[in-house]
């Protein structure tokens, strides 16, 4: 399998889930032996002369700031900015 929301990036880095939030367990269950596995498939085509090209720039500030973005937005509605009762 493999999971859309991961991209090669340059220095053997990747770019996990940049738009979902997953739990440090899965993190940590799933997807860093499936990153040691993938780890290991691209030094194999590299020492077989394939050049595995980067799927995505580095994110930018704004890439990180999108996720406070969507907290934000979801929760707006709990957010009241004036409290006024009647006596």
């Amino acid at each position: 399998y493999h999971f859309q929301g991961l991209r090669l990036l340059k220095g053997n880095k990747v770019l996990l889930a940049p738009k979902y939030g997953l739990p440090p367990f899965v993190v940590d269950q799933i997807y860093r032996p499936y990153l040691a596995d993938l780890s290991a498939a691209l030094h194999r085509l590299e020492d077989a002369g394939w050049h595995v090209r980067p799927q995505s720039p580095p994110p930018g500030w704004l890439t990180c700031l999108k996720p406070l973005a969507g907290l934000f937005r979801r929760n707006l509605w709990r957010v009241r900015l004036h409290r006024t009762l009647p006596l």
